[in-house]
């Protein structure tokens, strides 16, 4: 992707490691007239982001660069990857100067609903549903992930 086509938030995911993509992703200003559900769901999503970073099973792939294949697909790398992603379309739904039109902001704002879902059941999962979607891995959440993810259950 040309650094025309990136929006100003983005790092360049062929220059920048998940650690520092990481960091640029959820260090953006939010706009000065955001509202407080948007403000409450992206705190929760960057916190929760920052929190699967720093967990022990995504250790072998901080310092590879965003767009290279992970040296450990654990869930934990899954979920935050898919979080990244969820706070790239809250940046772009926050940003003030996008313009996106009422039906397309509408449709953005339903699909960051269901991931914020998404990631509730998959973390809070007891069943077993979530091991086999991510193809039997059972490496523990940890308790600061659970956490969060217990503050967007409440959301």
């Amino acid at each position: 992707m040309s650094s025309e086509a990136r929006p100003n938030w983005a790092p360049d995911p062929a220059t920048t490691n998940r650690r520092d993509y990481t960091a640029a992703v959820c260090s953006q200003q939010l706009a000065a007239n955001a509202n407080q559900d948007f403000i409450k769901e992206m705190t929760l999503h960057r916190r929760l982001a920052n929190a699967l970073a720093r967990h022990d099973a995504m250790a072998p792939n901080l310092t590879q660069n965003f767009n290279v294949p992970a040296n450990k697909k654990s869930r934990v790398y899954f979920m935050w990857d898919f979080v990244i992603r969820t706070i790239g379309f809250l940046n772009i739904l926050g940003a003030q100067d996008v313009g996106l039109p009422a039906d397309m902001r509408t449709e953005m704002q339903e699909d960051i609903l269901s991931r914020h879902q998404m990631v509730v059941s998959l973390v809070l999962d007891d069943s077993g549903k979530a091991n086999a979607m991510f193809q039997g891995d059972t490496t523990p959440w940890g308790d600061e992930v659970v956490g969060i993810v217990r503050e967007m259950e409440q959301d």
